[in-house]
């Protein structure tokens, strides 16, 4: 019986953030006084203040949304968001590892009694309650998190996918209970930022009247923000334009026509569609030397070049747009050679994309493909996506067959998949390529040891250690090897180390 289901509707009815049962949000301090230093016209007490403000943690975040729902000057509203977002957002990690950990439990302990996994389950029940409870601090201000946060996530989790949909569909409700006997149309400046960020989640289609109205109006506020030609202000309009999605997008392009009233460059409105079409994160537009405003009518090498310069830039923080361009580029090379970067920058998303689209040849594989899919198998076998790691290793395997680390990963995925005449098949090929392979060795001893072939097991073993494996307390404990243990040529091995 799955009881992941089940255990997550306790979950949910149990946690107060989740369960919609609002918690008081008490303010640990005045933020008036930090607030006042913030918008002084003096620069070393605003420098001061946005110095004070950093040092804010996790039991700000009540205070910090309390001062979000009044009114306050734009330059200080976007420095309260970004610092309010930057705690959330590493709560919101903590949670989707929390319902990582607890899928995988259930999964290692699936033949234990319901009761007995219940009770050691206890401790991630009380961490996630306790963690749900500063989400909740947040009010309805968590929407703009949940949305950066799961662009930007590598976690791809049943659980975490449900925790995130019911976060947003309890903010909005509690929204709308509140707001029952008051017209839902005259939606509040304050109200506007965090409702843009649930319309790509909660919009039902393109004729929802009220989510079209929210857009509207959030298009026009973050088109303030962008062309106050204010560092701050700009980022939080970008990221506004960003949390709307597509219906964020089509409004920038729209804006494209009226490019002349509103006294925008045609080359500066350009770069924010793309920035915003190409899903690339707000906080790195502070480096605008790479320009993107022409992506549109750039071939897909020349797409691929302008973001491997991006990559070179600013490292992994654009894997939200390799992931994009990932999933919905038309060029297949471009889309492969994105998975790949993702792969190759540790993102687990990369692995799942070429799994999930295989749609190259072993024929059209290189050497740098090579690596990337190497990768990717790894990241696989590291989650126990076995078959997955498998699938995209035989694409491998048929473009680089003399490959001796190829034929080694590949004959561990079947090792762990106890498919053991194809291990040894797979070992037997790497050590033709390398008889020094001192892993390949042992892991061959293993699958003979598994398979019953006591004398070839031994044998296997010698030879890792003749080639300098020596990891004895491992080789005592690996159950792999039970099966040698009461051979006295065993021990005999042991001892020649």
């Amino acid at each position: 019986m799955n009881l992941i289901p089940w255990l997550l509707s306790c979950f949910l009815l149990c946690s107060p953030a989740l369960s919609g049962v609002p918690i008081e949000r008490n303010a640990s301090g005045d933020l008036s006084d930090l607030i006042q230093q913030l918008e002084s016209e003096d620069i070393l007490v605003s420098t001061m203040a946005a110095k004070t403000l950093q040092q804010f943690n996790s039991t700000s975040i009540g205070e910090l949304a309390l001062a979000l729902e009044s009114p306050l000057s734009p330059v200080v509203r976007a420095r309260l968001e970004l610092k309010l977002d930057a705690l959330l957002i590493a709560i919101l990690s903590e949670v989707d590892n929390l319902a990582v950990e607890l899928s995988q439990l259930r999964e290692t302990d699936s033949e234990k009694p319901i009761v007995e996994w219940l009770e050691e389950s206890g401790d991630i029940r009380t961490r996630f309650t306790q963690l749900s409870e500063k989400l909740n601090s947040a009010g309805p201000f968590l929407a703009i998190s949940l949305s950066g946060h799961a662009e930007s996530s590598e976690i791809i989790d049943p659980f975490v996918e449900r925790i995130r949909t019911r976060l947003r569909e309890n903010i909005f409700e509690n929204w709308s209970l509140s707001r029952a006997q008051q017209n839902q149309e005259a939606v509040s400046v304050e109200e506007l930022r965090w409702l843009a960020a649930l319309s790509p989640h909660l919009t039902s289609d393109d004729s929802d009247l009220f989510w079209k109205n929210i857009v509207e109006k959030a298009g026009v506020e973050a088109t303030k923000d962008l062309t106050s030609f204010i560092p701050l202000r700009i980022e939080r309009g970008r990221r506004y334009f960003l949390d709307m999605g597509d219906m964020g997008h089509d409004y920038l392009t729209r804006l494209s026509s009226e490019q002349q009233s509103l006294n925008i460059p045609e080359n500066l409105l350009a770069e924010w569609r793309v920035r915003n079409q190409i899903r690339l994160p707000a906080n790195l537009d502070f480096n605008q030397t790479i320009s993107l405003a022409h992506w549109n009518e750039l071939q897909g090498n020349e797409k691929l070049d302008l973001l491997l310069r991006l990559k070179a830039v600013h490292g992994d923080r654009i894997s939200p747009t390799l992931v994009h361009v990932a999933t919905v580029a038309a060029d297949l090379r471009l889309r492969r050679r994105c998975a790949e970067l993702l792969t190759l920058l540790g993102d687990r998303r990369g692995a799942r994309i070429m799994l999930i689209d295989r749609r190259f040849g072993s024929d059209r594989l290189d050497e740098a493909s090579r690596d990337a899919i190497l990768r990717a198998a790894k990241n696989l076998m590291s989650t126990q996506e076995l078959a997955g790691a498998r699938s995209l290793l035989e694409d491998l395997l048929a473009r680089f067959p003399l490959d001796s680390e190829v034929r080694q990963i590949s004959g561990l995925i079947f090792l762990r998949l106890r498919q053991l005449p194809q291990a040894i098949i797979e070992f037997q090929g790497c050590l033709e390529l390398d008889p020094t392979n001192t892993t390949a060795h042992y892991n061959l001893a293993c699958a003979y040891a598994l398979s019953g072939d006591i004398d070839a097991a031994l044998n296997s073993l010698n030879n890792a250690f003749k080639n300098g494996y020596d990891r004895v307390d491992h080789v005592r404990n690996d159950s792999d090897l039970e099966s040698l243990r009461s051979d006295p040529r065993f021990e005999e091995l042991l001892k020649k180390i």
